[in-house]
């Protein structure tokens, strides 16, 4: 882990005070795949994709996350207890590192609603070294609207940004912790399958 610079501490600050802003700002999942893209853009290392409709295509090495994976990242969420009440309006997020053979998690925080611009670090509070993270996580936020809610159990526009840009497995548990999923690449298409049923098939990824 790496120390915080005084110059990225302050802009952490000002990240974190600035997110419920921004979030009040993105209102639709139109907003959010905007700034998928222009979050992917930003790395110069991401892989090239294309958007087939509501699909995405992403040609290179599958991303595939092994059973281990699987069971590390469930083991995981089941020591986040899902939400009693019928609003819980964050996310909880948290990394998988693989340290010495070991799968290890990282600490959870929470972001407020639909998450937003995302940095690690800051909510970690130390710098990420992202050679050793092997899958990222989070949960979706659960509200009033069932049809929201219904929404939510999906991976969202946004989701795939981490994916492409850090070339790792996404998971999400949905807002009521009854499914755990997993965003992958698999033959050169961004999938999704259900990483709590052993066997579960992949489908390609609809946003």
């Amino acid at each position: 882990m790496k120390e915080f610079t005084e110059s990225y501490r302050r802009y952490c600050e000002e990240y974190l005070s600035s997110l419920r802003v921004a979030n009040a700002q993105m209102k639709t999942n139109e907003d959010t795949a905007k700034a998928r893209d222009n979050a992917v853009k930003k790395y110069s290392n991401a892989r090239t994709y294309s958007l087939h409709r509501n699909k995405i295509k992403s040609p290179g090495e599958n991303i595939v996350a092994s059973p281990a994976l699987d069971h590390a990242v469930v083991a995981k969420f089941a020591s986040i207890a899902p939400p009693k009440k019928t609003l819980y309006p964050f996310e909880d997020n948290f990394l998988m590192y693989a340290r010495g053979g070991v799968l290890v998690p990282s600490a959870v925080f929470q972001m407020p609603e639909n998450g937003g611009k995302l940095n690690f670090s800051c909510h970690l509070g130390h710098r990420v070294d992202w050679s050793t993270v092997v899958a990222a996580a989070h949960t979706h936020p659960l509200y009033w609207n069932k049809n929201v809610n219904r929404l939510n159990k999906q991976f969202s526009a946004g989701d795939p940004s981490v994916l492409l840009a850090r070339q790792i497995p996404l998971y999400l548990r949905t807002p009521k912790g009854k499914e755990i999923k997993v965003l992958e690449i698999r033959d050169g298409w961004v999938t999704t399958r259900r990483a709590d049923k052993p066997g579960s098939k992949a489908k390609k990824w609809v946003a």
